[in-house]
């Protein structure tokens, strides 16, 4: 909470320290990103003379020493100690004392705080949520989706370095762990991964090629049933397995219980050869095809076999097995759209940013268990970019109790303690 009232400079520029010096904050500095001192680059004015360095924030002074700051080397540049209660003097190395601000914040400030911090409820804001300027809820949430877009592209841009600057593949490694669809997420991953995109796109007009080599790095072929499908998947996969010195995944690492049958790892996958069978460019497509085409190609039936299987060798009533929309969504939204924003960071090219922010707009407002949390809370949700950044909300902010770090929780502090 100290760290808050800094940050937004409710503590007051003049003050006099415990061993009574005068002090004048010229600079509030900025909030630490790294381990040790809570603000950097802070300047002060002490005693008429200007210093520079960083401030760090205590429940107690003694916490210093709990802490352990008295012996790390970060904390030497501290050039001001804030607490609640100063119960124990702090000295640097050099015997010299460091400066103490003893604050007792202003009342109502401190019980906004504790109100909203205590309410029950996941979302702690909610009751306060309808009061807040519309313009302030579309802020915060246009920021909160570039944070979450932002974030996704640094580990984006680790995978391409790591699968030797080819954005086919890292395009090709989020689709296949999108089609996991949680449950299936990182097995479809380790699938895409076992395998590079360059040789798949070799077999672009042969979606049996395709589906022997998924299905048989997914260990799916190994003792599987013997009718024609999987004798001829057999075939091939052995075929391609000794031309490309492929190893297979362990077929345990699939899961199939609490799925739905339309949601078997098998069916996935067979889409999947489908998608990769119409187009052996993907990253162009997705820099350029309009997003109706995606929709379209991403819309994938699987082969005829799984029109009455959702396991091999296991007959079930006809039923197509094509990709919904919903489903089709949820592959632009967590494959598609991060590769384009990313690849527009990474050349520093704003149409594609503008691209992927444009794709989410016009995709409809996902509705799963953590947007839900926020149905009754009238925010206006339009479009995709919405639900994306209620998503990051949750994740990053409500999830972790970090109300004070949220730009909607500290306007309900602030309009609360105004208030009173």
């Amino acid at each position: 909470f100290l760290s808050f009232l800094w940050k937004n400079k409710y503590i007051p520029s003049s003050f006099v320290t415990t061993d009574r010096r005068k002090i004048k904050i010229l600079d509030y500095g900025l909030p630490s990103l790294d381990s040790g001192p809570d603000f950097v680059n802070v300047r002060l004015m002490i005693e008429g003379e200007i210093w520079v360095g960083a401030v760090e924030m205590h429940v107690k002074s003694s916490d210093w020493f709990r802490h352990g700051h008295n012996s790390d080397p970060s904390f030497r540049n501290v050039i001001l100690h804030v607490v609640f209660k100063d119960d124990k003097p702090v000295y640097r190395s050099t015997g010299e004392l460091i400066p103490t601000l003893e604050y007792k914040p202003d009342q109502s400030l401190l019980e906004a705080y504790k109100n909203l911090v205590n309410t029950t409820g996941v979302v702690k804001c909610s009751k306060y949520l309808s009061s807040l300027p519309a313009h302030v809820v579309s802020g915060w949430l246009d920021s909160l989706l570039i944070e979450r877009l932002d974030q996704k592209s640094k580990d984006i841009i680790n995978q391409y370095h790591h699968s030797g600057n080819d954005w086919d593949q890292v395009l090709f490694q989020l689709l296949a762990r999108s089609m996991g669809f949680r449950t299936n997420s990182e097995p479809m991953e380790m699938l895409a991964r076992s395998l590079t995109h360059k040789v798949l796109k070799r077999y672009v007009d042969q979606q049996e090629v395709l589906e022997a080599i998924l299905f048989g790095q997914a260990g799916f072929l190994s003792g599987s049933s013997d009718d024609d499908y999987c004798v001829r998947l057999k075939q091939l996969y052995d075929l391609y397995r000794r031309k490309h010195s492929l190893v297979p995944l362990d077929k345990n690492v699939w899961k199939f219980m609490r799925l739905r049958p339309y949601n078997f790892p098998t069916v996935r996958i067979a889409q999947l050869a489908s998608i990769l069978s119409q187009t052996d460019h993907l990253f162009s497509l997705a820099l350029e095809a309009e997003l109706d085409y995606l929709m379209s190609l991403l819309s994938a039936k699987a082969s005829s076999y799984w029109d009455t299987h959702y396991k091999f060798g296991v007959e079930a009533s006809k039923r197509p097995k094509v990709m919904g929309k919903d489903a089709v969504q949820g592959l632009i939204i967590n494959a598609f759209v991060p590769v384009i924003f990313t690849y527009g960071v990474f050349m520093s090219e704003r149409k594609f940013i503008n691209r992927a922010l444009d794709f989410l707009r016009a995709l409809d407002y996902e509705r799963n268990y953590i947007t839900r949390k926020f149905a009754d809370l009238s925010l206006n949700e339009v479009s995709a970019a919405d639900s994306q950044a209620l998503i990051q909300l949750y994740k990053n902010y409500c999830n972790q109790s970090r109300c004070l770090d949220c730009r909607l929780g500290s306007q309900i502090i602030k309009d609360s303690s105004n208030d009173e």
